[in-house]
């Protein structure tokens, strides 16, 4: 006998009840969202403490050797700069400075730690055109940009125009940009690495200018940045190190990778929500084959072998999570959206990732189906009709 059809019966065993349907596809969906949440929260992480690295200006980035991540503060000697200046093919270095300075924000308010990214605004040292545009104004004494999306739970609010307490100084606020807070910091101020070294004037950090960052090198039109990095670290004292952005963003997330459990942390939350989808998706293929018992009985009466049938549900199964994968991808989205707001990290879904949790939700659901199928082979027509 002629066994085709598998995916059309098996549609029309999944969507003949309606509201059956509508449940199955929120419970799927309820664990798509689980698993997007913890992948959002292990991600969020990584982007959020790279994000910085990710928008310097620069083709090759030079740091202190000691330095692990981004916002542990390792400067080294300007000297070393100038001496990167002498190797062919690089065109440009500029020095980025950070220091930790006191804000408060309004009179009476608790001062708090803000992080404040400095460098000489006449060159563009971000990828950030709202920061690029407002160069030259930021030459003017004690301004600064504020992080718009930094916690206002912390600081409060920013706004154009208005006047800050930095150090003890009074800095004007000139307009806003974006960076987003991580699990380092809370916030940012972008300013002129002359106004960074005026607020910090008297209090022991009098040569900030010196001591950089993260040296910023741009090399010429060209100019091969595998070569040139070569170059650079036969050229240059070993208490520095050259890096491409990619390296640097790599060391960053395998500090916290090492460091921190979250990839345990998350990654037990992944598979929890793993493991509850198939559950969910078990429970409803199980229902789904009990109250088909009898069509099920009747396709074995009539020849269709246990194989046809376990593929029948396993196709059940995959209709399922194409099904309820768009759902749970939007309901991801709305949540991250409210997860951002409240806790301020930078939560997106890229393709590659909205992809690797597809195939674990196609994954869940065949692995259920081919479970309850279970329940098919066992069948005998006879018991059903006798």
């Amino acid at each position: 006998m002629a066994q085709t059809g598998k995916p059309r019966l098996a549609w029309a065993m999944l969507s003949h009840n309606k509201k059956h349907l509508l449940v199955s596809v929120t419970g799927i969906a309820f664990a798509v969202l689980l698993m997007f949440v913890e992948i959002g929260f292990l991600n969020g992480l990584l982007d959020s403490e790279t994000l910085l690295a990710k928008q310097l200006n620069a083709d090759l980035v030079m740091t202190n050797q000691k330095k692990s991540y981004t916002y542990a503060l390792n400067p080294f000697p300007r000297e070393r700069l100038a001496r990167a200046l002498e190797v062919d093919g690089v065109r440009q270095v500029q020095g980025f400075y950070m220091h930790w300075i006191q804000l408060k924000n309004t009179p009476g308010q608790k001062i708090h730690s803000i992080m404040a990214l400095a460098y000489d605004t006449a060159l563009p040292a971000l990828l950030n055109p709202e920061a690029a545009a407002l160069g030259n104004a930021l030459k003017y004494p004690f301004t600064a940009l504020f992080d718009r999306t930094s916690r206002k739970a912390v600081y409060g609010e920013f706004s154009p125009d208005m006047d800050v307490e930095l150090e003890g100084h009074r800095v004007r606020l000139l307009s806003g940009f974006e960076l987003y807070p991580n699990f380092s910091t809370d916030g940012h101020l972008l300013m002129d690495r002359d106004n960074l070294a005026r607020l910090l004037a008297g209090n022991g950090s009098d040569n900030i200018v010196e001591t950089p960052e993260i040296g910023l090198i741009r090399l010429a039109p060209g100019a091969d940045p595998v070569r040139v990095k070569q170059a650079l670290e036969a050229h240059l004292q070993d208490d520095v190190r050259v890096l491409t952005k990619v390296q640097m963003i790599q060391i960053i997330q395998d500090k916290w990778k090492s460091e921190q459990p979250v990839v345990e942390v998350f990654g037990l939350g992944l598979a929890v929500g793993f493991v509850i989808g198939m559950i969910i998706c078990y429970q409803i293929l199980f229902t789904d084959i009990s109250d088909h018992s009898a069509e099920f009985a009747t396709l074995k009466a009539i020849g269709y072998t246990n194989g046809y049938l376990i593929r029948t549900v396993m196709a059940q199964g995959a209709y399922l999570a194409m099904v309820s994968f768009g759902p749970g991808l939007l309901a991801s989205l709305a949540f991250y959206h409210i997860l951002q707001q409240i806790t301020g990290i930078w939560m997106t879904i890229t393709f590659f990732r909205a992809g690797g949790i597809f195939l674990l939700t196609l994954v869940m659901c065949v692995v259920s189906a081919s479970l309850a199928a279970r329940k098919v082979i066992r069948m005998d027509p006879a018991e059903v009709f006798g």
